[in-house]
Formats: structure tokens, C-alpha cells, sequence
């Protein structure tokens, strides 16, 4: 085999490794808000008064659930991270599309 085609292969086998190991340790499950974690709806709701979340999901990451919740508000919509004992861990905020 010659040699761009050997790194070529090491690449892929790289990449899919890795693709495999994110997939393995990351699990994303669509939930109905009525089962979030009270704690979790509190959080998004305390940040953003007034909110109306529109849709939440639940991931695993290494053993960590984290819950995303979207929602809107105004002219703005709003991506939540949140734990399951109810603390953020991120919050971004974009002005929607007309």
C-alpha cells in the first residue's frame, strides 16, 4: 500500500473510532416536558421568567444526564443545559428569524 493511501486509512480508522467512543458514552432521548425534573423546569423558568418551553431532552453523557430544554420568549428563543438536581450549566439566547 502506498503511503497516501495508508495515511488515508489511519485517518478513517481514527475518525471512526472516536465516532464510535462519542456514540457509546452519549445517548439523546426526546422527552414530554410533564417528565422533566421539577428541578429542572424551575431552573429554565427562574432565568427566564415568562418562558414558554416548547421542547426538552434528556442526554447521557459518561454516566452525566443532562437535560436541554428550548423555549421561547418575546422575540427570542433560548436553548437551556441543565443538570438533574436543577443547575444550569449553559444558556444561550438568539433573536429568532422573521
Amino acid at each position: 500500500m502506498n503511503k497516501p493511501a495508508m495515511k488515508l486509512c489511519i485517518h478513517l480508522i481514527v475518525f471512526g473510532s472516536i465516532t464510535l467512543t462519542q456514540s457509546a458514552f452519549s445517548e439523546e432521548t426526546k422527552l414530554e416536558l410533564e417528565n422533566v425534573p421539577e428541578a429542572v423546569i424551575k431552573t429554565a423558568k427562574m432565568e427566564v421568567p415568562g418562558i414558554h418551553l416548547l421542547e426538552a431532552d434528556m442526554e447521557n453523557e459518561d454516566g452525566v444526564v443532562i437535560y436541554e430544554l428550548e423555549g421561547e420568549k418575546d422575540d427570542y428563543e433560548y436553548e437551556f443545559e441543565i443538570s438533574e438536581n436543577g443547575k444550569l450549566l449553559e444558556l444561550q439566547k438568539e433573536k429568532k428569524d422573521k
